[in-house]
């Protein structure tokens, strides 16, 4: 489970395209954690397409500010890897993997994400 708090300002008060990826082999994971977020949602769709058995993609996109109640994702306990790509508008890589278990809160700053301490 995944719960997005969005702040009023969030990527520049703009709209965030969100995608969560389960992997499902070591050697795609090897691959897609190297992506920033603009290089995967530049990309996407032709690499969902190359490789439909081993990436599933859950996407949203949450306007700053927003009320988002918590999102299941699913397919991730056999996954070997869940990486989190948030599309915003400054620089950076914008990605990060998340734990395939439990629940992660995630806080959608003004310029990038925040995990919870403890969290990669």
């Amino acid at each position: 489970m995944v719960q997005p708090e969005l702040q009023p300002l969030a990527n520049d008060n703009s709209p965030i395209a969100v995608d969560i990826v389960t992997v499902a082999d070591k050697k795609t994971l090897d691959e897609v954690s190297k992506f920033s977020a603009r290089t995967w949602f530049a990309q996407k769709q032709d690499y969902v397409r190359m490789h439909p058995s081993r990436v599933r993609v859950a996407s949203w996109e949450w306007v700053p500010g927003e009320r988002v109640d918590a999102v299941r994702v699913t397919g991730t306990a056999g996954a070997k890897g869940v990486i989190l790509f948030a599309n915003y508008s400054t620089p950076g890589a914008h990605a990060a993997v998340l734990p395939a278990r439990g629940t992660i809160e995630i806080d959608f700053g003004a310029t990038d994400f925040a995990l919870p301490t403890g969290a990669k």
